[in-house]
């Protein structure tokens, strides 16, 4: 090809038709030039084509993660709404100054139960290593984002519900049964699957505790204080922030999907 265009010139040159001459290398240049944009188009093609799918995969990726995440609420909801209710029970029984019962020993126990919310950062540890402007929606982009940056901060809340519940146990239970996180924990284990949060149902894992004195406990206004604080700050540090998670979390799953479906 290069051969042909070089004889073209040279005989342009040998019979002095220089205007022709000039007409040729100009329309040469440009040949050249448009085979270049060409070449540039087609690869920018390539490299459009190949960040399409690797937002597909990171997209896919959040799906998953987001989906667990949600599983994972969906356990730990009725977990902490579940404990809610045995305090208020517990409170409601002992206010009424009602005799013992031993259907007692399960919502004593119950007070206790704390199940974690591990939220799932596969896909946004891969794509912080990365680029984030792979995600072409920018809306769906800092949704994401922000997400993530208040599921660090629903951690940190929630494990200040811990340390309170742990406190309480240590503080004031301790000495008021006879004994506290007793439960059918190893029969619970045996029976249920942990390769994921759909595997197993907490509801199936029973507490119980037995107090000392049922009587004097009716009147101790220390323990009746760490229930209604247990109580509350399940409700501001656990239930709160893991509603605003679920919210948030189907928001953007749904989003998510419609981008793959487009």
């Amino acid at each position: 090809m290069f051969r042909f265009f070089r004889q073209i010139r040279q005989r342009l040159l040998t019979d002095n038709k220089f205007s022709k001459y000039l007409v040729y290398a100009i329309g040469e240049v440009l040949l050249v030039v448009i085979g270049i944009l060409l070449a540039l188009q087609v690869n920018n093609w390539n490299e459009d084509r190949l960040r399409r799918v690797q937002e597909r995969e990171f997209l896919n990726g959040f799906k998953v993660d987001l989906e667990n995440d949600l599983a994972a609420i969906e356990k730990a909801l009725p977990a902490a709404n579940s404990s809610k209710s045995s305090i208020n029970y517990i409170l409601d029984y002992m206010k009424r100054d009602l005799p013992w019962n031993d259907s007692l020993m399960y919502h004593f126990g119950n007070i206790s139960a704390d199940w974690n919310t591990p939220f799932t950062f596969s896909a946004y540890e891969s794509i912080t290593s990365k680029d984030w402007s792979i995600i072409s929606n920018k809306e769906l982009r800092q949704n994401l984002i922000g997400y993530y940056r208040t599921s660090d901060f629903t951690t940190k809340q929630r494990d200040i519900y811990t340390r309170e519940l742990l406190e309480a146990s240590r503080n004031v239970w301790n000495t008021r049964f006879d004994g506290f996180w007793e439960s059918n924990y190893e029969d619970w284990k045996e029976r249920n699957n942990y390769d994921s949060w759909g595997n197993f149902n907490p509801g199936d894992l029973i507490g119980y505790a037995r107090p000392l004195d049922f009587e004097k406990l009716k009147n101790d206004s220390e323990y009746h204080y760490s229930l209604i604080r247990i109580r509350n700050i399940s409700g501001w540090y656990r239930e709160i922030t893991m509603i605003n998670m679920q919210k948030k979390a189907e928001s953007i799953l749904g989003d998510i999907r419609k981008e793959l479906q487009d």
